[in-house]
């Protein structure tokens, strides 16, 4: 999963091409006008603040705004913004803040829900691409695609063997008793590479 960037043409291509619904992770930078014109509604006492839950049940200040054109070239491209404090532990110290836009109508009964959809982008990064960076895949950042698409096709491999061992970790018993028993998949990466580096193995079906 790529990360969508809340930009004009993105946005057009969802709504008039493809007829998709989105909500968007998106920062000042890049966006100014509406951050501005965020701020100045703010300014003039337009914007509240209300107490949501998501859907895991954690607590958020919560503000939105519909009806937002997206930068001052592209009016016609209007947007509902939603904006989201979250706070420490103790739930007290606002620490972090998360802002998105999207084409649905934001209302108190469904901005928790909206944030939890938007937050939903961490699961894919922290199940998908922290696993294949740091868990024995070697994935890691790279932005060329090298001589004759080397680097892409590499990377669609390591795709495909980390979707395969996801079917094996539902599937298979023996797979997940192993992972299981070595706690991380590097463990169970390194012991496989030193089995297949001594001995011909053709499946992980135990035979005994």
């Amino acid at each position: 999963m790529g990360t969508l960037y809340a930009c004009a043409p993105i946005i057009r291509r969802l709504e008039s091409v493809n007829h998709w619904t989105y909500v968007i992770g998106t920062k000042e930078v890049g966006n100014a006008h509406l951050f501005a014109r965020f701020d100045r509604l703010d300014e003039k006492g337009k914007i509240k603040w209300i107490d949501v839950k998501d859907d895991r049940g954690q607590k958020w200040e919560v503000t939105y705004r519909n009806g937002l054109d997206l930068n001052a070239s592209s009016k016609e491209v209007v947007v509902s913004m939603l904006y989201a404090k979250g706070k420490d532990a103790m739930g007290k110290q606002l620490v972090f803040s998360y802002v998105y836009v999207t084409i649905i109508k934001l209302t108190k009964s469904n901005a928790g829900r909206m944030l939890s959809i938007g937050r939903s982008q961490w699961k894919v990064e922290n199940e998908t691409f922290n696993t294949l960076k740091n868990q024995g895949y070697n994935f890691n950042h790279n932005y060329g695609h090298g001589g004759k698409h080397l680097c892409t096709n590499m990377a669609c491999l390591m795709m495909m063997a980390f979707w395969l061992d996801q079917l094996q970790q539902v599937a298979s018993k023996t797979f997940t008793a192993i992972l299981a028993k070595l706690k991380t998949r590097v463990k169970l990466w390194d012991g496989l590479r030193a089995v297949f580096k001594l001995i011909e193995v053709d499946s992980l079906k135990s035979t005994r």
